[in-house]
Protein backbone atom coordinates (compact mmCIF):
# COMPACT_ATOMS: atom_id res chain seq x y z
CA UNK A 1 0.00 0.00 0.00
CA UNK A 2 1.84 3.09 -1.26
CA UNK A 3 -0.05 5.73 0.72
CA UNK A 4 -2.09 5.33 3.88
CA UNK A 5 -3.50 8.63 5.19
CA UNK A 6 -5.60 6.70 7.71
CA UNK A 7 -2.50 5.16 9.29
CA UNK A 8 -2.73 1.75 10.89
CA UNK A 9 -6.47 1.57 10.23
CA UNK A 10 -5.81 0.54 6.62
CA UNK A 11 -3.81 -2.21 5.01
CA UNK A 12 -3.75 -4.79 2.23
CA UNK A 13 -4.94 -8.20 3.39
CA UNK A 14 -5.50 -11.71 2.11
CA UNK A 15 -7.26 -14.69 3.66
CA UNK A 16 -6.63 -17.19 0.85
CA UNK A 17 -3.66 -19.56 1.03
CA UNK A 18 -1.65 -21.89 -1.17
CA UNK A 19 0.38 -24.82 0.18
CA UNK A 20 3.37 -23.92 -2.01
CA UNK A 21 3.39 -20.18 -1.43
CA UNK A 22 4.48 -18.48 1.79
CA UNK A 23 2.78 -15.16 2.65
CA UNK A 24 4.23 -12.61 5.07
CA UNK A 25 3.14 -9.10 6.04
CA UNK A 26 5.29 -6.15 7.14
CA UNK A 27 3.21 -3.82 9.33
CA UNK A 28 5.66 -0.92 8.96
CA UNK A 29 5.72 -0.83 5.17
CA UNK A 30 2.26 -2.40 4.75
CA UNK A 31 3.71 -4.89 2.31
CA UNK A 32 2.47 -8.39 1.58
CA UNK A 33 5.23 -10.70 0.29
CA UNK A 34 4.60 -13.96 -1.58
CA UNK A 35 7.46 -16.45 -2.01
CA UNK A 36 7.78 -20.06 -3.03
CA UNK A 37 7.93 -22.36 -6.03
CA UNK A 38 4.50 -22.52 -7.62
CA UNK A 39 2.86 -22.13 -10.99
CA UNK A 40 2.02 -18.77 -12.51
CA UNK A 41 -1.68 -19.64 -12.22
CA UNK A 42 -1.28 -20.29 -8.50
CA UNK A 43 0.32 -16.89 -7.96
CA UNK A 44 -2.30 -15.14 -10.08
CA UNK A 45 -5.08 -16.82 -8.13
CA UNK A 46 -3.68 -15.50 -4.84
CA UNK A 47 -2.91 -12.02 -6.15
CA UNK A 48 -6.49 -11.62 -7.39
CA UNK A 49 -7.71 -12.16 -3.83
CA UNK A 50 -5.76 -9.36 -2.17
CA UNK A 51 -8.18 -6.97 -0.45
CA UNK A 52 -7.94 -3.39 0.77
CA UNK A 53 -9.16 -3.06 4.37
CA UNK A 54 -9.93 0.11 6.32
CA UNK A 55 -11.33 -0.19 9.83
CA UNK A 56 -11.91 3.55 10.38
CA UNK A 57 -15.48 4.72 10.87
CA UNK A 58 -17.02 5.95 7.59
CA UNK A 59 -17.06 9.56 8.80
CA UNK A 60 -13.30 9.47 9.54
CA UNK A 61 -12.01 7.84 6.34
CA UNK A 62 -9.79 10.04 4.20
CA UNK A 63 -11.41 10.04 0.76
CA UNK A 64 -8.22 10.34 -1.31
CA UNK A 65 -7.56 7.50 -3.76
CA UNK A 66 -5.15 4.80 -2.61
CA UNK A 67 -2.47 3.06 -4.67
CA UNK A 68 -1.82 -0.65 -4.25
CA UNK A 69 1.49 -1.46 -5.94
CA UNK A 70 2.35 -4.94 -7.17
CA UNK A 71 6.07 -5.72 -7.61
CA UNK A 72 7.03 -9.03 -9.23
CA UNK A 73 10.53 -10.51 -9.36
CA UNK A 74 11.18 -13.58 -11.55
CA UNK A 75 13.86 -16.26 -11.34
CA UNK A 76 16.25 -14.06 -13.37
CA UNK A 77 15.79 -11.12 -10.99
CA UNK A 78 13.77 -9.21 -13.56
CA UNK A 79 11.39 -6.81 -11.80
CA UNK A 80 8.04 -5.53 -12.98
CA UNK A 81 5.55 -3.23 -11.22
CA UNK A 82 1.86 -2.51 -11.59
CA UNK A 83 -0.20 0.10 -9.73
CA UNK A 84 -3.85 -0.50 -8.86
CA UNK A 85 -5.78 2.67 -7.97
CA UNK A 86 -8.42 2.18 -5.26
CA UNK A 87 -11.26 4.69 -5.12
CA UNK A 88 -12.71 5.27 -1.65
CA UNK A 89 -16.47 4.93 -1.48
CA UNK A 90 -18.12 7.98 0.08
CA UNK A 91 -21.57 8.62 1.49
CA UNK A 92 -24.03 10.23 -0.95
CA UNK A 93 -24.45 13.99 -0.93
CA UNK A 94 -27.33 16.36 -1.61
CA UNK A 95 -26.65 18.19 -4.88
CA UNK A 96 -29.96 20.08 -5.14
CA UNK A 97 -32.56 20.94 -2.51
CA UNK A 98 -34.67 23.94 -3.56
CA UNK A 99 -37.88 22.99 -1.78
CA UNK A 100 -41.24 23.77 -3.40
CA UNK A 101 -44.13 26.21 -3.29
CA UNK A 102 -47.83 25.25 -3.35
CA UNK A 103 -51.13 26.76 -2.31
CA UNK A 104 -52.45 25.85 1.13
CA UNK A 105 -53.73 22.29 0.88
CA UNK A 106 -52.02 21.88 -2.50
CA UNK A 107 -49.88 19.05 -3.81
CA UNK A 108 -46.96 18.65 -6.18
CA UNK A 109 -44.52 16.15 -7.65
CA UNK A 110 -40.92 16.38 -6.46
CA UNK A 111 -38.58 16.62 -9.45
CA UNK A 112 -34.80 16.40 -9.78
CA UNK A 113 -34.80 20.19 -10.15
CA UNK A 114 -36.16 20.34 -6.59
CA UNK A 115 -34.30 17.48 -4.90
CA UNK A 116 -31.36 15.43 -6.12
CA UNK A 117 -28.66 13.41 -4.37
CA UNK A 118 -25.57 11.91 -5.98
CA UNK A 119 -23.08 9.20 -5.12
CA UNK A 120 -19.58 8.59 -6.46
CA UNK A 121 -20.18 4.88 -7.16
CA UNK A 122 -23.85 3.96 -6.73
CA UNK A 123 -26.58 4.49 -9.32
CA UNK A 124 -29.77 6.44 -8.65
CA UNK A 125 -31.73 3.32 -7.64
CA UNK A 126 -29.26 2.71 -4.79
CA UNK A 127 -29.27 6.26 -3.40
CA UNK A 128 -31.90 6.07 -0.66
CA UNK A 129 -33.80 8.76 1.23
CA UNK A 130 -35.16 7.75 4.65
CA UNK A 131 -37.90 9.99 6.06
CA UNK A 132 -37.21 11.00 9.64
CA UNK A 133 -40.15 13.35 10.12
CA UNK A 134 -42.86 15.41 8.43
CA UNK A 135 -44.48 18.72 9.34
CA UNK A 136 -47.74 19.74 7.71
CA UNK A 137 -47.19 17.37 4.81
CA UNK A 138 -47.95 13.85 3.68
CA UNK A 139 -45.33 12.33 1.39
CA UNK A 140 -46.28 9.63 -1.12
CA UNK A 141 -44.39 7.14 -3.24
CA UNK A 142 -46.46 6.14 -6.25
CA UNK A 143 -49.60 7.17 -4.36
CA UNK A 144 -48.77 5.27 -1.15
CA UNK A 145 -48.32 7.26 2.07
CA UNK A 146 -44.74 7.11 3.37
CA UNK A 147 -44.74 7.05 7.15
CA UNK A 148 -41.75 7.96 9.32
CA UNK A 149 -38.75 5.78 8.38
CA UNK A 150 -40.32 5.18 4.98
CA UNK A 151 -37.84 5.17 2.11
CA UNK A 152 -37.61 6.16 -1.52
CA UNK A 153 -34.73 6.38 -3.98
CA UNK A 154 -33.31 9.00 -6.28
CA UNK A 155 -34.62 6.93 -9.19
CA UNK A 156 -38.12 7.27 -7.71
CA UNK A 157 -37.67 11.04 -7.94
CA UNK A 158 -36.24 10.74 -11.45
CA UNK A 159 -39.30 8.71 -12.46
CA UNK A 160 -41.79 11.19 -10.96
CA UNK A 161 -43.07 8.83 -8.27
CA UNK A 162 -42.60 11.08 -5.22
CA UNK A 163 -45.37 13.53 -4.41
CA UNK A 164 -46.53 15.45 -1.36
CA UNK A 165 -49.72 17.08 -0.14
CA UNK A 166 -49.98 20.04 2.23
CA UNK A 167 -52.43 19.65 5.13
CA UNK A 168 -54.26 22.90 4.33
CA UNK A 169 -53.24 24.72 7.48
CA UNK A 170 -51.89 28.25 7.66
CA UNK A 171 -48.31 27.10 8.27
CA UNK A 172 -45.73 26.00 5.72
CA UNK A 173 -44.68 22.34 5.54
CA UNK A 174 -41.49 20.30 5.43
CA UNK A 175 -40.04 16.82 5.71
CA UNK A 176 -36.65 15.69 7.00
CA UNK A 177 -34.51 12.86 5.70
CA UNK A 178 -31.09 11.20 5.78
CA UNK A 179 -29.25 9.69 2.83
CA UNK A 180 -27.65 6.29 2.36
CA UNK A 181 -26.46 4.13 -0.51
CA UNK A 182 -26.13 0.50 -1.59
CA UNK A 183 -23.13 -0.45 0.53
CA UNK A 184 -24.78 1.00 3.65
CA UNK A 185 -22.82 4.25 3.91
CA UNK A 186 -24.96 7.08 5.27
CA UNK A 187 -24.21 10.77 5.57
CA UNK A 188 -25.99 10.67 8.98
CA UNK A 189 -26.89 14.33 8.47
CA UNK A 190 -30.53 15.44 8.81
CA UNK A 191 -31.67 17.35 5.72
CA UNK A 192 -34.90 19.36 5.38
CA UNK A 193 -37.07 19.77 2.29
CA UNK A 194 -39.12 22.93 2.83
CA UNK A 195 -42.51 23.62 1.26
CA UNK A 196 -43.65 27.23 1.18
CA UNK A 197 -47.39 27.87 0.95
CA UNK A 198 -49.28 30.69 -0.69
CA UNK A 199 -52.36 31.87 1.26
CA UNK A 200 -55.82 30.80 0.16
CA UNK A 201 -58.79 33.11 0.78
CA UNK A 202 -60.70 30.83 3.13
CA UNK A 203 -64.45 31.29 3.69
CA UNK A 204 -65.22 33.25 6.91
CA UNK A 205 -66.12 31.26 10.00
CA UNK A 206 -68.41 32.56 12.76
CA UNK A 207 -67.52 31.41 16.26
CA UNK A 208 -70.02 32.05 19.06
CA UNK A 209 -69.16 32.28 22.74
CA UNK A 210 -69.94 29.15 24.72
CA UNK A 211 -73.63 28.89 25.64
CA UNK A 212 -74.74 31.35 22.95
CA UNK A 213 -77.48 30.55 20.46
CA UNK A 214 -78.71 32.07 17.23
CA UNK A 215 -82.36 32.63 16.39
CA UNK A 216 -84.00 33.96 13.25
CA UNK A 217 -87.25 34.27 11.35
CA UNK A 218 -87.88 32.35 8.17
CA UNK A 219 -88.44 34.58 5.15
CA UNK A 220 -91.56 33.30 3.39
Amino acid sequence: LVSSPDGFSERPRITATDPNISISYNTSTKTLTFTGTASLDAYQTLLRQIQYQNTSSPADIDTADRTLRYTVTDANDQVGTFDLIIGIDEAPTVATNTGATVAEGGSDTITTAMLQATDDFDAADSVTYTLTGTNGLTVYRDGVDLASNGTFTQKDIDDGLITFEHDGGESAGSFTFVLSQGSGLSDSVPHTFDVTTTPVNDAPVITLPAGSSVSGTEDT
